[in-house]
């Protein structure tokens, strides 16, 4: 698992409610090896009773995490998902993630440089 270099209290797992039912999703952000070499991954979990169960999956860019975390990005009342990849000397980049019958959809794909602030959306993009 990877932890990011950003976010809150540096957490490994990250919890927002992005389908509005009240209860947090959780993702984790992981790096996995295969014989083709190292992928990252983000891994979104729903509850159900008392189990959690990945939803869905993405695949990272670059080499490390700087952020995950769940903002209301368009203050609509539900969270997004908003993953920082650093992407090394080309500087960062932000994907932003919407929940569809429970898949994660890419929304925005930006590139930032320096550090951006996500727990405030009217601040950040």
């Amino acid at each position: 698992m990877l932890v990011p270099t950003l976010g809150k209290d540096g957490n490994d797992i990250s919890f927002g409610d992005m389908d509005g039912d009240g209860i947090d999703e959780a993702v984790v952000v992981y790096e996995e090896n295969k014989a083709t070499g190292k992928m990252l991954k983000a891994a979104l979990f729903k509850q159900d009773n008392e189990e959690w169960r990945i939803v869905s999956e993405v695949k990272g860019f670059g080499y490390g995490l700087e952020y995950a975390g769940f903002p209301d990005i368009d203050q609509d009342g539900r969270s997004e998902l908003v993953l920082g990849w650093s992407l090394g000397a080309a500087g960062n980049g932000l994907d932003i993630y919407g929940l569809s019958e429970d898949k994660l959809k890419l929304l925005s794909k930006e590139e930032y440089h320096g550090k951006i602030d996500l727990e405030y959306p009217s601040q950040g993009l």
